[in-house]
C-alpha cells in the first residue's frame, strides 16, 4: 500500500512538471490544449526530442496509438513498441526515430479520434485520418473539425486530442 501511494506521488510529481513544460507550447505547436485533453493525452507521452541539424524526432511511445507520418505524398502509421502508460508499472521505453522531410506532417493523436462512432456507429478510424493527413492545409484544427462534422452532432464520448508537428 505503501509503494502505491509513493508510485502515485511521484507519477503526479512527474506529470505536474511535464505538463507544466510542455503546456506553454501547445499554441506553438497547434495543440488543443483544453485540460482534461491534456490531461488524457500527455499522461502517455514520455519524451520527444528533436534535432533540427538532422531533421529527426526522437520519441517514446508510453501505451498510445501509433503516430502518423505524413511526408512525400503518403501517409503511415510508425512501427512503435508501445509501452506501457506511466505510472501503471515500471519498465524501460523503447524509442522510435523518424526523419522528416521538408513539409512532413507528423500526427500523435489519442483513440478518441479513431474511435469517434457516427450515427450509424461507424468509426472515424485509422483510415480516414490517414486520408486527411494527405490534405493540404491539414491541422489540428482540421482534424478535430472533420472528426466532429463525422459524428454528426453526435458528440464525441471521448477525448479527441492532437498534437500536429510540421517540419519547416
Amino acid at each position: 500500500m505503501a509503494q502505491s501511494a509513493a508510485t502515485e506521488a511521484r507519477f503526479s510529481e512527474t506529470y505536474a512538471r511535464l505538463r507544466g513544460i510542455l503546456q506553454p507550447y501547445a499554441a506553438k505547436m497547434y495543440v488543443s490544449a483544453d485540460t482534461d485533453s491534456w490531461r488524457n493525452f500527455v499522461r502517455p507521452i514520455r519524451s520527444t526530442l528533436m534535432d533540427p541539424g538532422r531533421r529527426t524526432l526522437t520519441f517514446a511511445n508510453a501505451g498510445h496509438l501509433r503516430p502518423l507520418l505524413a511526408q512525400d505524398g503518403e501517409a503511415r502509421f510508425l512501427d512503435t513498441e508501445r509501452g506501457m502508460p506511466l505510472g501503471i508499472g515500471f519498465g524501460d521505453f523503447s524509442e522510435s526515430e523518424v526523419v522528416l522531410s521538408p513539409g512532413a506532417r507528423l500526427l500523435f493523436y489519442s483513440d478518441g479520434i479513431t474511435e469517434a462512432e457516427g450515427p450509424a456507429e461507424e468509426e472515424y478510424g485509422a483510415a480516414r485520418l490517414q486520408g486527411h493527413a494527405l490534405q493540404p492545409g491539414t491541422s489540428t484544427e482540421s482534424i478535430l473539425e472533420n472528426v466532429r462534422g463525422f459524428v454528426n452532432g453526435a458528440g464525441l464520448r471521448d477525448d479527441a486530442t492532437v498534437i500536429f508537428v510540421k517540419a519547416m
